[in-house]
Parts: C-alpha cells; structure tokens; sequence
C-alpha cells in the first residue's frame, strides 16, 4: 500500500513539474510572440515616419509597411489575451496590470488597429504626403498605451 501511495504521489509531483515547465514554455512563447508583433508595429510606424520626413528614400515601399504594421495591429489584442503574470522565465515590458484593467488595454488595442486600418488605406499606392495625419494619430495611441501598460525596462 505504501508502495502505490508512494508511486501514485511521485506520478502526480512529476506530471505537475511537467505540467509547469510547459506552462513556463507557453508563457514565454506567449511573450515572444508579442513582443515581435510590437516590434514589427514599432518598426513599421517609424520607418514611414523617417519616409515622411524625408530621411529614408523608401516610399515605395511605403504602402507595404502600412500593411506589415495593419496585419500585426489585427493580430494584437488576440496575442496578450493570455495572462502570463509570474509565468515563465522570459522577459517582459507588459507592465502586469494589463489584465487587472483588460477591457481598457484591449479597447487601446482594438483602437490602434482602427487607427492602423485607417493608415493602410491613407498610404495606398505609396501616399506618402496624405497619410500623415493617420500616422500621427497612431503615434499618439501607442504613446499614450505605452505611458499607462509598458515598463521601461
């Protein structure tokens, strides 16, 4: 009887040891994946920015950027559904409050994407000058997301 108690104990210890390393591994991928989607968002919003502005001679891949930058928006409020609080190993700048206060981030979220959709159709075919506003307003939503969800470091 001990022996089965035993054995019973160490089957569970082991399958909830395994159970929390893959929990750990989805956590961490879960914060991988965000972060890349942010940082092909951030990266696109600034190269349009530096095409504006005249110190990158790119326009015509301007419309292609508004789309990378689009597609990862839509992607957005899917990919930081899953609370990973004191989950994993991996770092993160998604300040923990994200989920205590969900329906403001997500809404910010879901506002950053109508801001992006209205920035892709402003750059079709490369209109670099007719869709600086919409990349202004984008500028401001991340921003003011940013000050409230995102730790320095």
């Amino acid at each position: 009887m001990k022996k089965l108690l035993l054995t019973a104990g160490l089957a569970a210890l082991m399958l909830s040891t395994s159970l929390s390393a893959t929990d750990d591994k989805a956590a961490d991928a879960a914060k991988a994946h965000r972060h890349g989607l942010m940082q092909t968002i951030k990266n696109s919003a600034l190269s349009m920015r530096r095409i504006l502005t005249g110190e990158l001679d790119q326009a015509e891949n301007y419309s292609a950027l508004a789309t990378a930058l689009s597609v990862s928006t839509g992607i957005a409020v899917d990919a930081f559904k899953e609370n990973t609080v004191g989950k994993g190993k991996g770092h993160t700048v998604a300040k923990d409050h994200i989920w205590d206060n969900w329906e403001d981030f997500s809404a910010r979220l879901e506002k950053m994407d109508v801001d992006a959709k209205a920035l892709e159709r402003a750059a079709e075919n490369n209109n670099v000058g007719g869709s600086k506003n919409e990349l202004v307003q984008l500028f401001k939503n991340c921003k003011s997301c940013h000050d409230e969800y995102r730790s320095e470091h």
